[in-house]
């Protein structure tokens, strides 16, 4: 199961996952999150993964297929609240892995 929590805030859409990305549920990234981001032209989207407890290949797809759509929008995709079991995972896409939300803001005014 897969719960997302999406919030709009200074520009940036943070989108929090809770439970486990998979081939099941992924649907809900490419389905619901992916079409927001080109409808509303968003620049900047960040998948916090605090509570993300497990993720697959075709979860995976999803994040690159976020990334994807950030390109098409000239903006930029960011991860943060990475565990261990998941950056390793990750460390193929090159997307900045940050450590906290508040990070985030200062990475982006960088």
């Amino acid at each position: 199961m897969l719960k997302i929590d999406a919030e709009y805030h200074e520009g940036v859409l943070y989108v929090r996952l809770n439970g486990n990305l998979t081939a099941k549920n992924s649907y809900k990234i490419n389905n619901y999150v992916i079409p927001v981001v080109a409808k509303h032209q968003i620049k900047y989207l960040v998948y916090n993964l605090h509570d993300l407890k497990n993720i697959d290949t075709k979860g995976l797809d999803a994040i690159i297929n976020s990334k994807i759509m950030m390109k098409k929008n000239k903006g930029k995709m960011l991860i943060c609240h990475v565990g261990t079991h998941i950056d390793k995972i990750l460390k193929s896409l090159k997307i900045p892995v940050l450590r906290n939300e508040k990070e985030v803001l200062a990475y982006l005014e960088a």
